[in-house]
């Protein structure tokens, strides 16, 4: 389980946290009482500071139609609707 640490002990043990904390050991700092802080390792700590792409970034990372694939758009027929008068009695 996690090591809390005073604010006092983790000045003076601050090697030992750093230590601990790439080991897969998050170490948590409290002052006055209440838990303040938490270190963790960089690789722990990398995927939790990510932030989650915007909806523009995910269309622009959509892939993109090969220049074949056009011509299949381009080809279509018109779709033919037909239009009918319906009585509103």
């Amino acid at each position: 389980m996690d090591r809390i640490w005073t604010l006092q002990e983790a000045e003076t043990q601050f090697a030992g946290i750093a230590d601990a904390a790439p080991a897969g050991e998050p170490q948590r700092v409290a002052t006055e009482g209440a838990e303040a802080v938490i270190v963790l390792s960089a690789e722990d700590y990398e995927p939790l500071a990510k932030r989650p792409k915007t909806l523009v970034q995910h269309l622009m990372d959509a892939p993109v139609f090969p220049d074949a694939f056009h011509d299949l758009f381009d080809k279509r027929e018109p779709m033919v609707i037909e239009i009918r008068d319906i009585a509103l009695c």
